[in-house]
Order: C-alpha cells, then structure tokens, then sequence
C-alpha cells in the first residue's frame, strides 16, 4: 500500500512523495473456522463427561444407603422374629 503525503520539509515546495511499504509488525495467521468449534465440541463432551460421573457417584451413594437400611432392617426383623420365636 502506498501513500503519499506532502514533504514539506526540503526546500518548501511542497512537493509529494509515496511514503516505502514497511514490514507488517503483526501478523495475525488465520486457522480453520471449524477449530473453534471443534474446540467447543470438545469442552461440551468433557462438560458431559463430568456431569455424568458426578450422576454415577451420587446413584452408586443412593444404592449404598439403600443396601445399608435394609441391611439394618433385616437384622431388626430378623431379632423380631428370633424373639417371637423364643418367647
């Protein structure tokens, strides 16, 4: 790109130059318009993946404290009985 500006600085007469081209100081590449959202595509499915062991934890706790109550009512059932049975 050329421009051109007045030099007045020799001699007064006003006389205009093109301005050299210069090196670009910032060179920005340009990427595939797809990589971003293929990036985003992967943040969703780790987001996912997260949210499906935080689900898979909590249900294996719920089966846990589920196993354990009737765990403890069966041993209460089974003093009931035991209980029925001697007296």
């Amino acid at each position: 790109m050329n421009l051109l500006i007045a030099n007045g600085g020799e001699r007064g007469d006003h006389h205009i130059e093109a301005i050299k081209p210069a090196p670009v100081l910032n060179v920005v590449k340009a990427h595939r318009a797809r990589g971003g959202e293929q990036q985003q595509g992967d943040n969703d499915d780790l987001e996912q993946a997260k949210a499906l062991q935080v689900q898979a934890e909590l249900l294996i706790a719920s089966i846990l404290d589920q196993t354990a109550n009737l765990t403890t009512q069966t041993r209460r059932a089974r003093r009931k009985l035991a209980g029925a049975h001697e007296g």
